[in-house]
């Protein structure tokens, strides 16, 4: 079995036998945790130990409840906005700040008031010297795939301006219904036919987008090739690499790798792993989290998330960039774009995290549909990502070093 740089057919075959094996991976499934049992096995096997901890969330508390929020527009809100517009008024602005809460920033603050299933994380340790031990340095990804989004397989350039066409419906239709109440308080419980109902009209393509955002069919779901086995297939690629070469591992430094759940659902299992792990080998710990390598033309050191708000360690995107200039690689330093990393969870509870990715933040008809297969992963881009997490990992031991 190959462990060089160069040569990256071992890590497409991770990625294949996972996909061939178990499929699409919905967070919360049965699926998912098929999938987690045989990354335990795989991780068990390169480290020598391998643990799986088992959590509970509310999967369908976020993403995946957009679906529903656009048939309850279309079927609920705008009926409404005929005979109760005051009503309405309460209903939409609740669902805006809900959208806020759970699906722009993450919160899960609603999370209580939904069924829970089970997820789970795994993590691996090497540790060449434990009485020596001081940091850890953390290599992660995720192990669930997305349902697939239709819009983008379809046409990704135009997703972006569905996406804030829907929304601006729907802060329309919020703003028109308070409006309808203030022109006419006496229709605010009764039937108004007025001219001013024709505002909905272009309400519902916003709203049909919006329910049609992904389907709630698990077998039809993103394969999760790119997002994210590749970035599994790069850290255990590095975990082999350490194994046999433990003088490799900074000084002082232990090397754990780990496959989060739920990420697709709002950042489930990066968030309990973090709440499990605070404590104890995270208290001196530099972690990188990969997700999504498949693109070439697009390697990125990602140092925060726009929708969130959440920057990421300024040292180790320094020492990122860094590391893919040596790599050498053409690359960018960015924001996330859309959604999170797992890197939020690290980030929210104060520990240095950064993000490694290589993909077309366009994004490409690959992300979060059913075409992410690894068919679509440039194989330029293995090697290069692996010269990375080493150049890396290198520059974060001579950090450590330095401020000893």
């Amino acid at each position: 079995m190959s462990n060089t740089i160069d040569d990256s057919e071992t890590e497409f075959e991770f990625i294949r036998n996972i996909i061939k094996m178990v499929g699409p991976r919905i967070a919360g499934s049965l699926e998912e945790r098929a999938a987690a049992e045989m990354i335990k096995e795989d991780f068990g096997k390169i480290c020598g130990n391998a643990v799986l901890e088992e959590f509970t969330c509310a999967t369908m508390a976020s993403v995946g409840l957009i679906p529903a929020l656009g048939f309850l527009l279309l079927f609920g809100a705008i009926p409404l906005f005929f005979f109760a517009p005051l009503v309405n008024a309460i209903i939409v602005g609740f669902f805006l700040f809900f959208a806020l809460v759970q699906i722009f920033k993450y919160l899960a603050w609603f999370d209580v008031f939904f069924p829970k299933q089970k997820s789970q994380n795994v993590h691996a340790v090497i540790d060449p010297e434990p009485a020596k031990t001081t940091n850890t340095i953390l290599l992660a990804g995720h192990i669930d795939s997305a349902w697939h989004w239709p819009v983008l397989a379809e046409n990704p350039p135009k997703v972006t301006l569905k996406l804030v066409y829907g929304i601006a419906c729907v802060v329309v239709l919020f703003f028109a219904s308070c409006l309808k109440v203030l022109m006419r308080p006496e229709a605010a419980f009764t039937i108004s036919w007025d001219w001013f109902n024709l505002v909905v009209i272009p309400m519902v393509p916003g709203f049909t987008y919006i329910a049609r955002f992904l389907k709630w069919d698990k077998a039809g779901a993103s394969p999760g090739a790119m997002d994210d086995l590749a970035g599994l297939s790069l850290i255990r690629w590095a975990a082999r690499y350490y194994h046999d070469n433990p003088g490799k591992i900074p000084a002082g430094c232990r090397l754990v790798i780990a496959a989060f759940g739920s990420e697709e659902a709002g950042l489930k299992g990066s968030h309990a792993f973090v709440d499990k792990h605070g404590t104890d080998f995270l208290k001196n710990s530099w972690s990188i989290i990969v997700d999504g390598v498949s693109d070439y033309e697009y390697f990125h050191v990602v140092c925060g998330d726009a929708w969130l708000g959440t920057k990421y360690d300024p040292d180790l995107v320094r020492l990122a960039d860094d590391a893919m200039t040596r790599a050498p690689i053409k690359h960018d330093t960015i924001k996330n774009p859309v959604g999170s990393t797992d890197g939020a969870s690290f980030v929210r509870k104060g520990f240095k995290v950064v993000t490694l990715a290589a993909q077309d933040p366009g994004p490409g008809k690959n992300y979060h549909t059913r075409f992410d297969v690894v068919e679509n992963i440039d194989k330029r881009t293995f090697p290069v990502m692996k010269r990375v997490l080493l150049n890396l990992i290198e520059n974060i031991g001579k950090t450590i070093s330095e401020q000893s």
